[in-house]
Protein backbone atom coordinates (compact mmCIF):
# COMPACT_ATOMS: atom_id res chain seq x y z
CA UNK A 1 0.00 0.00 0.00
CA UNK A 2 1.01 3.63 -0.34
CA UNK A 3 1.33 4.06 3.44
CA UNK A 4 3.86 1.21 3.57
CA UNK A 5 5.80 2.66 0.62
CA UNK A 6 5.90 6.15 2.12
CA UNK A 7 6.88 4.74 5.51
CA UNK A 8 9.67 2.76 3.87
CA UNK A 9 10.92 5.86 2.04
CA UNK A 10 10.93 7.88 5.27
CA UNK A 11 12.72 5.06 7.12
CA UNK A 12 15.33 4.83 4.36
CA UNK A 13 15.80 8.59 4.49
CA UNK A 14 16.13 8.50 8.29
CA UNK A 15 18.78 5.80 8.00
CA UNK A 16 20.51 7.95 5.38
CA UNK A 17 20.90 10.79 7.88
CA UNK A 18 23.60 8.74 9.61
CA UNK A 19 25.62 8.55 6.38
CA UNK A 20 24.71 11.81 4.60
CA UNK A 21 23.88 14.16 7.46
CA UNK A 22 21.14 16.55 8.45
CA UNK A 23 20.82 17.97 4.95
CA UNK A 24 18.43 15.11 4.15
CA UNK A 25 15.83 16.13 6.74
CA UNK A 26 13.97 18.74 4.63
CA UNK A 27 13.64 16.18 1.83
CA UNK A 28 12.44 13.46 4.21
CA UNK A 29 9.77 15.83 5.56
CA UNK A 30 8.71 17.39 2.26
CA UNK A 31 8.60 14.16 0.20
CA UNK A 32 5.58 12.54 1.89
CA UNK A 33 3.81 15.91 2.05
CA UNK A 34 4.17 16.32 -1.71
CA UNK A 35 2.96 12.76 -2.40
CA UNK A 36 -0.13 13.11 -0.20
CA UNK A 37 -0.88 16.68 -1.31
CA UNK A 38 -0.65 15.67 -4.99
CA UNK A 39 -2.72 12.49 -4.74
CA UNK A 40 -5.36 13.90 -2.39
CA UNK A 41 -5.36 17.33 -4.11
CA UNK A 42 -4.71 19.05 -0.77
CA UNK A 43 -3.46 22.62 -0.27
CA UNK A 44 -6.12 23.89 -2.62
CA UNK A 45 -4.88 21.54 -5.34
CA UNK A 46 -1.75 23.66 -5.89
CA UNK A 47 0.47 20.57 -6.11
CA UNK A 48 -1.94 18.90 -8.55
CA UNK A 49 -1.21 21.42 -11.31
CA UNK A 50 1.21 21.33 -14.23
CA UNK A 51 3.77 23.37 -12.27
CA UNK A 52 3.15 21.35 -9.09
CA UNK A 53 3.64 18.12 -11.01
CA UNK A 54 6.91 19.31 -12.57
CA UNK A 55 8.24 20.43 -9.19
CA UNK A 56 7.03 17.42 -7.17
CA UNK A 57 7.82 14.65 -9.68
CA UNK A 58 10.68 16.24 -11.62
CA UNK A 59 12.79 18.74 -9.68
CA UNK A 60 12.24 17.47 -6.14
CA UNK A 61 13.31 13.82 -6.73
CA UNK A 62 16.39 14.99 -8.61
CA UNK A 63 17.44 17.30 -5.78
CA UNK A 64 16.66 14.61 -3.21
CA UNK A 65 18.83 12.08 -5.00
CA UNK A 66 21.65 14.59 -5.39
CA UNK A 67 21.64 15.47 -1.69
CA UNK A 68 21.45 11.78 -0.78
CA UNK A 69 24.59 11.16 -2.85
CA UNK A 70 26.58 14.27 -2.00
CA UNK A 71 25.19 15.64 1.25
CA UNK A 72 24.91 19.12 -0.26
CA UNK A 73 23.46 21.09 -3.16
CA UNK A 74 25.38 22.64 -6.04
CA UNK A 75 24.75 24.93 -8.98
CA UNK A 76 24.91 21.86 -11.24
CA UNK A 77 22.18 20.15 -9.18
CA UNK A 78 19.94 23.23 -9.36
CA UNK A 79 20.45 23.43 -13.13
CA UNK A 80 19.67 19.72 -13.44
CA UNK A 81 16.51 20.28 -11.35
CA UNK A 82 15.47 23.03 -13.75
CA UNK A 83 16.02 20.60 -16.64
CA UNK A 84 13.95 17.97 -14.79
CA UNK A 85 11.22 20.58 -14.37
CA UNK A 86 11.24 21.27 -18.12
CA UNK A 87 11.21 17.57 -19.02
CA UNK A 88 8.38 16.86 -16.56
CA UNK A 89 6.47 19.83 -17.96
CA UNK A 90 6.85 18.44 -21.48
CA UNK A 91 5.67 15.03 -20.33
CA UNK A 92 2.64 16.56 -18.67
CA UNK A 93 1.84 18.74 -21.71
CA UNK A 94 1.84 15.62 -23.89
CA UNK A 95 0.19 13.17 -21.49
CA UNK A 96 -2.82 15.34 -20.62
CA UNK A 97 -4.27 15.48 -24.17
CA UNK A 98 -3.20 11.87 -24.76
CA UNK A 99 -5.17 10.67 -21.71
CA UNK A 100 -8.15 12.75 -22.83
CA UNK A 101 -8.09 11.22 -26.31
CA UNK A 102 -7.65 7.66 -25.00
CA UNK A 103 -10.24 7.83 -22.22
CA UNK A 104 -12.92 10.25 -23.39
CA UNK A 105 -12.95 10.30 -27.19
CA UNK A 106 -14.72 7.51 -29.05
CA UNK A 107 -14.43 8.76 -32.60
CA UNK A 108 -13.04 11.71 -34.55
CA UNK A 109 -14.62 12.87 -37.80
CA UNK A 110 -13.46 15.60 -40.10
CA UNK A 111 -10.80 16.92 -42.37
CA UNK A 112 -7.94 19.33 -42.34
CA UNK A 113 -7.84 21.74 -45.26
CA UNK A 114 -4.31 22.31 -46.51
CA UNK A 115 -3.16 25.66 -47.89
CA UNK A 116 -3.42 24.07 -51.34
CA UNK A 117 -7.11 23.38 -50.72
CA UNK A 118 -6.58 19.61 -50.45
CA UNK A 119 -8.58 17.86 -47.71
CA UNK A 120 -6.81 15.39 -45.42
CA UNK A 121 -8.94 13.23 -43.11
CA UNK A 122 -8.19 13.30 -39.38
CA UNK A 123 -8.59 10.32 -37.08
CA UNK A 124 -8.23 9.46 -33.42
CA UNK A 125 -5.26 7.23 -34.24
CA UNK A 126 -3.62 10.00 -36.25
CA UNK A 127 -4.05 12.44 -33.37
CA UNK A 128 -2.64 9.98 -30.82
CA UNK A 129 0.36 8.84 -32.87
CA UNK A 130 2.66 11.90 -32.47
CA UNK A 131 1.72 12.37 -28.81
CA UNK A 132 2.47 8.76 -27.93
CA UNK A 133 5.69 8.76 -29.97
CA UNK A 134 6.93 11.85 -28.13
CA UNK A 135 6.03 10.32 -24.75
CA UNK A 136 7.94 7.13 -25.65
CA UNK A 137 10.97 9.21 -26.67
CA UNK A 138 10.87 11.12 -23.37
CA UNK A 139 10.55 7.88 -21.43
CA UNK A 140 13.47 6.14 -23.15
CA UNK A 141 15.53 9.31 -23.10
CA UNK A 142 15.20 9.57 -19.33
CA UNK A 143 16.17 5.92 -18.84
CA UNK A 144 19.25 6.40 -21.02
CA UNK A 145 20.16 9.69 -19.32
CA UNK A 146 19.87 8.07 -15.87
CA UNK A 147 22.00 5.17 -17.05
CA UNK A 148 24.62 7.56 -18.42
CA UNK A 149 24.70 9.44 -15.12
CA UNK A 150 25.10 6.22 -13.13
CA UNK A 151 27.88 5.01 -15.44
CA UNK A 152 29.58 8.41 -15.17
CA UNK A 153 29.38 8.28 -11.39
CA UNK A 154 30.77 4.76 -11.22
CA UNK A 155 33.60 5.41 -13.69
Amino acid sequence: SSVVALSGAVALGAAGIVVVGWSLIPFIVLGPILVVAYNAELLGGIVHTDVGFALAWGSFPLLTAYVAQSGTLSIAAVLAAIAAFAISSAQRALSTPTRFLRRKVGQVHGNVTLVSGELKPISLEGMLMPLEAALRCLSWGMVILATAMAVGRLA
